[in-house]
């Protein structure tokens, strides 16, 4: 038989195979995260939640309370002439996570629209959903676009409120191929997502430090770990170059920390400030933060 008339596929099955549950996670991430198959698989996912560098970092989101599976069927072209029709096309695959409508969630999910890259799916029988490659070591599902939805923020006494991502996963012969499942028993206590902090100057080179949903601020319990210099990082943009914070000192009654710098720096002068990168901020003791974005202010 010509190889052209035949695709060879084998068709024996393991005595246990494996059957994904509810997802109970999504762990988004880039191309380049890996895990290795010889690897305690959450003691890697911590390492990545904090990783320095954005590229290298896995984002965690939990929550879900409905998921609603979408599909594209398969794009059939026809030569009605002679009846002839062959499929052009994969199917698609859409799965849409529903969250009940809280404010910070919302924002959270609002930060998914328009991420393309890859995610592990956390499963609530404990599977872990992901891909093998050529090498052994796992990497996230393939994801081509993410959309957020809100329909609406407000309660109605009737119907919950929900926000909304939908996850584009691309073609179906594509997923069935390469969807591989592990074992990992852990969940949103065990590799929670980080919470984003912001910096607000109170006076010259003075900073009060909080969460950026809610606004809490981060003084009273951790005003020792925040007056340590070495976390904290300001950078002159006319030159590029890094200005040694010299000292941190806690200010009770704005609750805010005041950061003396070493060296003469001209009025004006644009200085970006900013907190270590949240591994650096983890050794410190200060556990689960990321600033999101520096602050730019200017030199007196």
């Amino acid at each position: 038989m010509s190889s052209c008339l035949m695709n060879a596929f084998n068709t024996g099955l393991p005595n246990c195979d494996i059957k994904p549950g509810k997802p109970s996670g999504l762990l988004f991430c880039t191309e380049d995260v890996q895990i290795p198959n010889t690897a305690d698989v959450l003691s890697v996912f911590k390492e990545k939640v904090i990783a320095e560098n954005p590229e290298d970092r896995v984002f965690p989101i939990y929550g879900m309370k409905q998921v609603d599976n979408g599909y594209t069927e398969p794009t059939q072209g026809t030569l009605a002439g002679y009846g002839y029709s062959e499929k052009l096309a994969d199917g698609t695959i859409i799965s849409t996570f529903n969250f009940p409508m809280q404010i910070c969630v919302a924002k959270m999910l609002a930060g998914t629209d328009g991420f393309r890259g890859r995610v592990f799916i956390l499963c609530d029988n404990g599977i872990l959903l992901c891909e093998r490659g050529s090498d052994g070591n796992y990497i996230g599902l393939n994801v081509d676009n993410v959309g957020f939805q809100m329909n609406t923020p407000f309660g109605d006494g009737q119907n919950v409120a929900v926000v909304k991502i939908s996850v584009n996963f691309g073609s179906d012969l594509r997923m069935a191929k390469s969807i591989f499942g592990i074992k990992a028993d852990f969940g949103a206590n065990d590799l929670p997502g980080l919470i984003d902090l912001s910096l607000t100057q109170w006076t010259p080179m003075t900073f009060v430090v909080t969460t950026t949903c809610m606004g809490s601020n981060l003084f009273d319990g951790y005003k020792t770990e925040l007056s340590t210099a070495t976390i904290w990082n300001v950078t002159r943009l006319d030159t590029n170059t890094k200005v040694t914070v010299t000292s941190v000192t806690p200010d009770a009654v704005k609750s805010a920390f005041k950061l003396t710098l070493s060296g003469t720096i001209p009025a004006n002068t644009a200085l970006k400030v900013s907190l270590a990168p949240p591994s650096q901020l983890d050794n410190a003791g200060i556990s689960g933060y990321a600033q999101a974005d520096p602050v730019i202010v200017k030199a007196v």
